[in-house]
């Protein structure tokens, strides 16, 4: 250990004692074996690096809570169909708005689904509203009756009619909106309403379940209404 310490002060380092020849072939060895074997041991290294995502966790995750469809509702039309103007209200089925959405009237346009043309399109959800809501005088107790209330009760007088075929109209993409007429198109002063809808191919057309072949009849003299202005009035009729 002496001479240890007298070498470190004598020269600055420490030089190896006797023995240490063995000691720098293992060294050589071992660097050589560090070198030939040194692409190999890094790739093992990289490789238990690189940790793939479970699969079967990601498997479970997506499967714990699968959405459940009824499969008694075949849906023709969806959100994705109705057009960007328009936004979706969830309420109960008795609030006071018009324009309310039920699955009953999902599966009845169904068969509208197929038709790429806004005037046919139009016309067929004409004759569906004709055959599933008759005229009647017998308001709903509290006034107007709303279009769930309309299609449950299967009648409707001009405006609640109407109210059930410009809900259906949206639902299927069309643009539609509640029509004032003062005169009709014999000539006739009148307090009545119908649809108006904005097609692609024919421009602006009334719909009025409440005449006889109504569809694209040309009123005279009519007022139409926005949202805003006809929830107003509604609510008003509604009370």
């Amino acid at each position: 250990m002496d001479n240890i310490v007298n070498n470190i002060n004598r020269h600055g380092y420490y030089k190896q004692p006797k023995g240490g020849l063995g000691r720098f072939f293992l060294f050589c060895l071992t660097a050589g074996v560090l070198y030939l074997g040194g692409d190999a041991i890094f790739s093992h290294i990289n490789k238990n690096q690189d940790v793939p995502s479970d699969p079967i966790t990601t498997e479970e995750i997506i499967t714990e809570n699968p959405t459940k469809i009824d499969p008694e509702i075949k849906i023709g039309y969806g959100l994705e169909n109705i057009d960007d103007g328009y936004i979706i209200s969830i309420e109960e089925k008795t609030a006071d708005k018009p324009y309310l959405l039920s699955p009953d009237m999902l599966r009845l346009v169904e068969d509208v689904k197929g038709i790429k043309n806004d005037y046919k399109k139009a016309e067929k959800l004409y004759r569906i509203v004709d055959s599933n809501v008759k005229y009647g005088e017998n308001k709903r107790i509290n006034g107007y009756r709303n279009s769930v209330e309309v299609l449950e009760t299967a009648e409707g007088v001009c405006g609640e009619s109407t109210i059930l075929y410009i809900t259906l109209a949206r639902l299927c993409g069309l643009k539609a909106n509640y029509v004032s007429v003062d005169i009709d198109f014999s000539g006739d002063d009148v307090n009545h309403a119908c649809a108006g809808v904005q097609l692609q191919d024919k421009g602006f057309v009334l719909v009025d379940n409440a005449y006889s072949g109504g569809f694209d009849i040309k009123h005279k003299d009519f007022t139409v209404r926005s949202d805003e202005e006809f929830e107003r009035i509604f609510s008003m009729w509604r009370n």
